[in-house]
C-alpha cells in the first residue's frame, strides 16, 4: 500500500517536486500550497513515518530519539527550494 500511495501522490505532484530518496514509504499524499508567489504541488511526508524509515535504515542500532533528532535537523529543517516537500504530523 505505501508504494501505491507514493505513486499516486507523485502523479499529482508537480514534475519538479522534490522526492526524498529512500523515503517513499513515508509519503502520505500531495498538497497544493502557495509558495514564492505561485501555487506548487508538492509531496507530503508523515513525520513519524520518516523517523521510522530513518531508524530502520540505520538497522535500528541507534536509539529512536537519534533518528528523531536527525529528521528534525536534516529533513524538517531543510528548505531546498519552492518544491520542498511538506513534513506533517499525522493525528489519527
Amino acid at each position: 500500500m505505501p508504494e501505491e500511495v507514493f505513486k499516486e501522490s507523485a502523479k499529482r505532484a508537480d514534475k519538479k517536486a522534490i522526492v526524498w530518496d529512500e523515503l517513499n514509504s513515508a509519503v502520505i499524499g500531495s498538497a497544493r500550497i502557495w509558495r514564492d508567489g505561485e501555487w506548487r504541488d508538492v509531496l507530503v511526508y508523515g513525520f513519524d513515518r520518516v523517523c521510522d524509515a530513518v531508524h530502520i535504515a540505520g538497522n535500528g542500532d541507534e536509539d529512536y530519539s537519534d533518528a528523531v533528532d536527525f529528521v528534525e535537523y536534516n529533513i524538517a529543517g531543510a528548505y531546498v527550494g519552492p518544491y520542498t516537500p511538506l513534513l506533517v504530523r499525522e493525528w489519527v
